[in-house]
C-alpha cells in the first residue's frame, strides 16, 4: 500500500510496481470509489458539515475494505494509513473524540490485517520548496496544507508504534526511513520514500521490496 498526501506521485509508482510484481492494481482513490464526488473540489468537501464529512469518509474506508479484502495478492495507491490522517485532519476539531477513535482503530485494525509492505511518501521540506503539484482540478494546491497533512502522517507512525530498523542510517524528518508497524500481532514493513525523483523511488522500493 502506497500512502501520502495527494499528488506526490503514488498512482503512478503503485502502477509500476503492480506491473513489475504482476500482480493486480486497486485504485483506493475517493473519486473512484465514490464516482459522485469526481468532479467536486477537495476544499469543497472538506468544508461540508462535520456529520457528512465524517460519513463519507465512513463510506470510502468501506469501500476500501470491500476492494481490498479479497485479493490475496496487490498494489494499491491508497491505504487506512491515508483514512486515519484525513479523519484527524478534517475533524478532530469538529467531531467527539470518542468518534475520532472509533474511526481511527478501524483504519489501524485494517491496515494490520490486509497490508504486508506500507510505502509512505511525505510532502517533506524538500517536496515544499521544489515539488509541483499537479492540477487535477480537485486538489488542495496549498503547499502548506499538503505539509500539515503530511506532518500528521508522521505524527500517526509515531502514535501507532513505528519501530525503525536498527540496521538503518538514513533518517527522513529524523526517523529512520525503514522499520515496522506491529498491529494485533500482524507486522508491516514501512519505508518512508522522500524521493522525488521517478527512477530512484523505483530502484529504492526494489531494494526495499528486495526485488
Amino acid at each position: 500500500m502506497f500512502t501520502g498526501v495527494s499528488g506526490v506521485g503514488k498512482t503512478t509508482i503503485a502502477k509500476e510496481v503492480a506491473d513489475m510484481l504482476k500482480i493486480p492494481f486497486i485504485s483506493g482513490s475517493y473519486s473512484d470509489l465514490v464516482p459522485e464526488t469526481r468532479d467536486m473540489p477537495h476544499a469543497d468537501m472538506i468544508q461540508q458539515d462535520a456529520s457528512t464529512v465524517f460519513m463519507q469518509d465512513m463510506q470510502v474506508l468501506n469501500l476500501r475494505n470491500k476492494a481490498f479484502r479479497g485479493e490475496d495478492s496487490f498494489v494499491t495507491d491508497r491505504s487506512y494509513f491515508d483514512s486515519a490522517a484525513y479523519f484527524i485532519n478534517k475533524l478532530s476539531h469538529r467531531i467527539a473524540e470518542c468518534d475520532l477513535d472509533h474511526a481511527v482503530n478501524l483504519c489501524r485494525m485494517l491496515l494490520g490485517q490486509q497490508c504486508t509492505h506500507l510505502i509512505f511518501i511525505p510532502f517533506s521540506a524538500n517536496f515544499f520548496n521544489e515539488w509541483v503539484t499537479e492540477d487535477n482540478g480537485k486538489r488542495v494546491l496549498s503547499r502548506y496544507y499538503q505539509f500539515q497533512v503530511s506532518q500528521v502522517m508522521y505524527g500517526i507512525l509515531d502514535l501507532w508504534g513505528y519501530k525503525p530498523d536498527p540496521n538503518i542510517l538514513q533518517y527522513v524528518n529524523g526517523i529512520p526511513n525503514t522499520g515496522t508497524l506491529e498491529i494485533m500481532g500482524y507486522k508491516i514493513k514501512v519505508m518512508i520514500l522522500d524521493e522525488m525523483n521517478y527512477e530512484k523511488r523505483k530502484h529504492l522500493i526494489k531494494k526495499f521490496l528486495q526485488l
